[in-house]
């Protein structure tokens, strides 16, 4: 079964993308170093510098109501009928 985040590609685009994609494991998530410079501590960036939320509507592991949700914290929201990699399935619509 594929990925829930690869379903709006193309099956023959599905198999290409997914030898780019590598999860990350558990040994680099524990061994992330804590963020440097203006964001280090306190508020996130986005609470500091103006922030656009994208919301995947076809993506099923962040429901769509739920990013709704955390698109109103940010200062715009654009709503894109994707999954969950658009950069993947509509660089197009992404970058306009």
């Amino acid at each position: 079964m594929a990925s829930p985040c690869w379903l709006d590609r193309r099956p023959g685009r599905r198999a290409a993308d997914s030898g780019r994609y590598r999860p990350d494991s558990a040994v680099e998530t524990k061994s992330a170093k804590p963020p440097t410079g203006p964001w280090a501590a306190g508020a996130g960036a986005w609470q500091e510098v103006h922030s656009t939320y994208l919301v995947c509507a076809q993506d099923r592991s962040t429901p769509a109501p739920l990013q709704r949700a955390y698109a109103k914290r940010a200062g715009s929201a654009v709503e894109l009928d994707t999954g969950h990699h658009p950069f993947l399935s509509q660089p197009v619509a992404l970058a306009t």
